[in-house]
């Protein structure tokens, strides 16, 4: 099929991402639900069984970032109007592990370690010299701005490494390309994105408190509660039901997820339909 990438130039506009995401949940439902749920597992497992808590986070981060990989796969191929299989996208994801363990490697050491070390710094010399909080607000906010910009330049490069195959530094390489002149667009895809997750988790979530929770409880409480995955016996008014609320609330959670991780996908690929670079290198690769 002839590449079609490169037939409708444009920037990123946030309705017609949300709409090609909406398109995707209703064509391709169980596929992308199918591939979320496995990347959604550790998380589910950290509800239900909060001891292992910390031993669940690399997984979780690792085997989020390889489905959210498989999922931008999918919706490139329905775009191109290929079919695909759910053991394909898991074959083809899970054998991009050490690439993407590289990708999480290079992001920590590149901005996540530095702002932590700068913050850390700034506020002990400030405390030393007593010249109060001003530079070490400055650095932070900084920091912050810097690493706000270096997902939206970078943040591509998780996809790439899956959907197109890529190692981590040229998945790293391509991101800069494809996000060049569109950074706008991407942050307010993601803060839409933020807006219906938090919508439909808050509906969610609401809708078991009035089932499960006892009347009268306070709402802050509640939520930190449900923030924290502990002391459910204190808001939950029949302590036996507490691990059906649990598991319809894992639900809540993975619904949400499947409407993110769609929307991530679908910003993906219209991404690559505004690309325009010619001199993006090996285009073969990044788009079969």
């Amino acid at each position: 099929m002839e590449n079609q990438y490169y037939e409708h130039p444009g920037k990123i506009k946030v309705f017609t991402v949300l709409k090609r995401a909406a398109s995707a949940l209703t064509g391709k439902f169980m596929l992308i639900a199918g591939l979320t749920l496995i990347g959604f597992l550790p998380v589910a497992l950290n509800m239900l069984t909060p001891y292992f808590k910390f031993l669940l986070l690399i997984p979780s981060i690792i085997l989020g970032f390889l489905m959210q990989g498989s999922v931008a796969m999918v919706m490139v191929n329905d775009y191109q109007e290929e079919e695909t299989k759910i053991l394909e996208c898991l074959k083809n994801g899970l054998a991009r592990v050490v690439v993407v363990v590289k990708i999480i490697f290079l992001t920590w050491l590149i901005i996540i370690i530095p702002a932590i070390l700068i913050g850390v710094g700034a506020a002990m010399a400030a405390a030393r010299s007593g010249t109060g909080y001003m530079l070490p607000t400055v650095l932070i906010l900084g920091g912050l701005l810097f690493m706000v910009w270096f997902f939206l330049a970078y943040g591509q490069a998780y996809l790439l490494c899956v959907a197109a195959q890529l190692g981590a530094l040229e998945s790293f390489s391509v991101s800069k390309v494809l996000t060049k002149g569109h950074k706008a667009g991407i942050f307010l895809t993601f803060l839409a994105m933020t807006i219906i997750s938090t919508v439909v988790y808050t509906a969610g979530a609401g809708l078991l408190a009035i089932v499960f929770v006892a009347p009268g409880t306070d709402l802050q409480y509640i939520v930190s509660v449900i923030s924290s995955n502990s002391n459910f016996n204190a808001i939950i008014k029949n302590s036996g039901s507490i691990p059906i609320f649990l598991f319809l609330l894992s639900l809540v959670q993975c619904l949400v997820r499947i409407v993110s991780t769609t929307i991530i996908g679908a910003l993906y690929v219209e991404l690559l339909i505004c690309q325009q670079d010619k001199d993006l290198a090996d285009k073969s690769e990044v788009f079969a």
